[in-house]
């Protein structure tokens, strides 16, 4: 299938707003470690196991629903379209980011709902390159994932991990 220069750009760069998605739920998964670091959220008065058991706990509500998404992706993408399924979980995303940002010592269970809703939103991520990719670049789909793997690591460092 040939496709003109203009096409091929508008594609790529379609292609490139789903994997800068894939970037952010990748830093977002790696946020936890590195609010650890800093102390971030967590009452000075703890030691250092009590502060790494506090920030599994955090870590562990991401992969809560994380994991069980990860097995229906594939099959909602399908069914629902890689538009609607990328609004839903962006939107998942930033309501769980707000809920983590309201969280304080007064009120942990925020922090946890809101690392749910983000592990929510982060399942769909790679399938929806991935499909994405399928669609738009089915020549370069191999790039388009590799490309995309190296973005969530460059996110992911980024924040420090």
């Amino acid at each position: 299938m040939t496709q003109s220069k203009s096409a091929a750009i508008f594609y790529w760069f379609i292609l490139a707003i789903v994997i800068f998605f894939y970037g952010f739920e990748s830093l977002l998964r790696s946020a936890p470690d590195s609010l650890s670091k800093l102390g971030y959220g967590l009452s000075s008065g703890l030691s250092g196991s009590e502060k790494d058991s506090i920030t599994g706990l955090i870590k562990s509500y991401y992969y809560f629903s994380y994991v069980p998404l990860q097995l229906i992706a594939g099959p909602m993408v399908d069914r629902y379209g890689v538009r609607l399924v990328l609004v839903v979980s962006t939107l998942l995303l930033f309501i769980g980011l707000i809920l983590s940002g309201f969280a304080s010592p007064d009120y942990p269970y925020l922090i946890y709902a809101g690392r749910f809703l983000i592990g929510a939103g982060s399942a769909f991520a790679f399938v929806c390159v991935i499909t994405t990719a399928t669609y738009l670049v089915p020549d370069d789909i191999n790039f388009a994932s590799g490309l995309s793997s190296g973005v969530g690591l460059l996110f992911a460092s980024y924040i420090g991990v």
